[in-house]
């Protein structure tokens, strides 16, 4: 089952359950003179979605992993970006914002290999000490010290405290 937008006599879009011939299922853009595979503008909405993918279930306690979106980016040379922010104007502009609650261990980013890297800062706020992590690993986060002043600190596995710095 397949329907199909056309532009003269060619397929432009298809949206369907053999969106490519090979039985594949969701929506498939073709002669983009851009390469935007999918693109939307809105303009004058207070919220919206250029691209809005949901993958649940309705009692929200499936078997098995659920993945939102699988984006995968390859190339031979120059730089590849699987995905790219950008947030511009308004008050307050966020690249990215994540959210990760109701699970055991939440993580809003997750980082599973390669470096991290950042132009600018890292900028945190003080909390509530954090258990310790699992086997070999660390948690940096930031305490007052009980006279208004912001430590910085790191907890291991063990379950020691280390203290990096404190607020001149």
């Amino acid at each position: 089952n397949e329907m199909q937008f056309f532009e003269g006599a060619v397929s432009k879009v298809r949206i369907g359950s053999d969106i490519s011939g090979t039985g594949i299922a969701g929506i498939y853009v073709s002669g983009m003179t851009q390469t935007d595979g999918i693109q939307k503008v809105f303009y004058n909405n207070a919220t919206s979605y250029a691209l809005h993918i949901a993958n649940w279930t309705a009692t929200e306690s499936p078997s098995g992993n659920r993945v939102g979106a699988w984006i995968v980016a390859r190339g031979t040379s120059g730089t590849t970006r699987a995905v790219e922010a950008i947030a511009r104007a308004g008050t307050t502009a966020i690249g990215i914002y994540a959210t990760a609650s109701a699970a055991t261990d939440n993580w809003a980013g997750y980082f599973d290999d390669g470096n991290v890297f950042m132009k600018n800062y890292l900028e945190g706020i003080e909390m509530t000490a954090p258990a310790a992590p699992s086997a070999n690993g660390y948690r940096i986060y930031a305490v007052d010290n009980g006279s208004g002043k912001t430590k910085l600190m790191v907890i291991f596995a063990t379950g020691a405290a280390q203290q990096i710095a404190i607020e001149p």
